[in-house]
C-alpha cells in the first residue's frame, strides 16, 4: 500500500515539475514578445524551441530597453545598464553570460556595438525598396 502511495506522490511531482518548466517557457515567450515591435532583430535561421526562449527573451527585453525613450534610441546604452535594467526578469543570469549573449547578438546582425563610446544599440533596419 505504501508503495501504491510513493508512486501517486512521485507521479505529483513529476507533474508540478512538469507544470513549473511550462510556467517558466510561457514568462520567457511574454519577455519575447517585444520582438514583435522588431521584427527586424529576427532572422530566417531562427529556431523556435523551448531551449531558445531564453535567448529571445532576452533579446526581446534588450530591445525594448533600448528603445524605451529618445536617449537609447540614438545613443544607446552600455551593457552594464542594460544588465541592470532587465536583471530582475533574468535572476540566474549572471553578467558575465549576459555579456556573451551580447556578442552572439552581435555576431548574428542583431545589435551593433560602438567601440568609441562603449555602447549597444540595435541594429538598423535594411530598408527594401518597393
Amino acid at each position: 500500500m505504501d508503495d501504491v502511495f510513493q508512486h501517486i506522490r512521485a507521479r505529483q511531482a513529476a507533474i508540478q515539475n512538469e507544470i513549473d518548466d511550462l510556467n517558466d517557457e510561457a514568462r520567457s515567450w511574454k519577455l519575447a514578445g517585444d520582438l514583435y515591435y522588431h521584427r527586424h532583430l529576427l532572422i530566417p535561421e531562427d529556431v523556435v524551441t523551448k531551449r531558445t526562449a531564453h535567448k529571445f527573451a532576452v533579446l526581446g527585453q534588450v530591445a525594448k530597453y533600448l528603445t524605451k525613450n529618445a536617449y537609447n534610441r540614438q545613443s544607446g546604452a552600455s551593457a552594464t545598464d542594460i544588465y541592470r535594467q532587465i536583471a530582475r526578469d533574468f535572476p540566474t543570469m549572471s553578467p558575465s553570460t549576459f555579456r556573451s549573449q551580447l556578442t552572439r547578438f552581435k555576431n548574428e546582425g542583431r545589435l551593433i556595438y560602438d567601440d568609441d563610446k562603449g555602447t549597444w544599440n540595435l541594429a538598423k533596419r535594411e530598408e527594401v525598396a518597393p
